[in-house]
């Protein structure tokens, strides 16, 4: 491909998955005050409590073999379609784990109700892998008005359910049913729209030399999962889940800012710079374009955001949210950062995923 044909479909798809996130983080944002004033700090920590095992399995499921597939210059329908049988069963075995180790998790946390929670909830895990393939040929191909679309119609669903339920007082149940409705819509949404079939087709082989290089990014991946959810574990063992949810509210504000900018331009360029491997030059300078400009945008816009956190707070979530403040503010900071983590993946773009595994292992035991 071209280096001015690329750049111009990198640049269409910046523009339409920027759409995707600032349209679908800002209705999520209008749908999480509503939420917030229906609900009580109490069902978001009750949910908060299954995040760190629900965010491992959407790592096997999303950043294990899918990311090979995008990486790979060759592949071809027999990849994606061994790629999709064997995402289906491991999500399978990863529910029947879940499902399993629910009574043990609620048990862990001294919350009975967290038992039919976990068993209903998980079922993203199985709805996810239905349309991780799909996720990758879109990515993989540069078509993220796909994407757009997809994340439109998941975010519609997600605040149409969620609303009725919370007016209707279901509580946290709210929240599992909302998540479940959104996921499912999307992953229709992705079969319509990417057309695609899995045949019935299946090789081990390519499986295992898939597994070679996306095993090194599920390794990193799945420690960055771990060490990023691993407060909210501890907060839910040894604190109340009020706290847990004055914590993840706290940080939800700044990351769905962070999330609708440097996260829209990361998505793209991962796929980009896949296709620039073989030429460093343009990848480097790739790289450096979006990084200057992520920070250009996300820097003031979380700063400003520190410094308003606490009025903000009370005139978008009510006064009942004001112990959420400080942690909104710590996670600005922290966020203002995370643009320089571009760089894994042009690492992994050019096959170095050891290496970003390696790095991540080091960074996470300095931290």
């Amino acid at each position: 491909m071209k280096t001015e044909d690329l750049k111009n479909r990198a640049l269409g798809g910046i523009i339409w998955k920027l759409s995707e996130k600032i349209g679908t983080q800002g209705i999520q944002f209008v749908i999480q005050i509503v939420l917030a004033r229906l609900l009580l700090p109490e069902d978001y920590g009750l949910v908060g409590l299954l995040t760190i095992f629900i965010s491992i399995c959407d790592v096997f499921v999303f950043q294990g073999l899918t990311t090979a597939l995008i990486q790979k210059e060759d592949a071809d329908d027999t990849d994606f379609s061994s790629v999709f049988f064997a995402n289906l069963g491991l999500s399978g075995v990863l529910y029947a784990i879940l499902f399993v180790a629910s009574p043990l998790i609620a048990s862990f946390y001294q919350e009975p109700q967290l038992v039919a929670i976990t068993r209903v909830l998980a079922l993203n895990v199985i709805l996810g892998a239905l349309g991780a393939v799909h996720n990758a040929i879109m990515a993989k191909a540069l078509e993220f008005k796909k994407s757009f679309v997809r994340g439109l119609s998941n975010i519609l669903t997600y605040g149409v359910v969620g609303i009725i339920l919370a007016y209707l007082g279901w509580g946290v149940w709210t929240l599992v049913y909302a998540k479940l409705a959104g996921q499912l819509v999307g992953v229709i949404t992705l079969w319509i729209t990417v057309h695609w079939m899995p045949h019935c087709t299946f090789s081990i082989t390519r499986i295992r030399n898939l597994f070679k290089y996306s095993s090194k990014v599920l390794g990193s991946n799945l420690l960055n999962t771990v060490f990023n959810n691993v407060h909210s574990l501890i907060i839910g063992r040894f604190f109340k889940k009020i706290d847990l949810g004055y914590y993840q509210r706290g940080q939800q504000i700044p990351q769905t800012v962070m999330t609708a900018i440097d996260g829209s331009l990361t998505e793209v360029m991962y796929p980009t710079l896949s296709m620039l491997q073989h030429d460093l030059s343009s990848l480097k300078s790739a790289l450096r374009r979006s990084m200057k400009t992520s920070m250009y945008i996300v820097f003031p816009m979380l700063w400003g955001l520190l410094v308003t956190a606490e009025p903000l707070t009370l005139l978008l979530l009510t006064e009942k949210w004001l112990p959420s403040v400080p942690y909104m503010q710590l996670t600005c900071i922290i966020c203002m950062f995370w643009p320089l983590s571009a760089r894994t993946h042009a690492l992994n773009a050019i096959g170095k995923s050891g290496l970003t595994f390696k790095i991540s292992i080091v960074s996470k035991a300095v931290t």
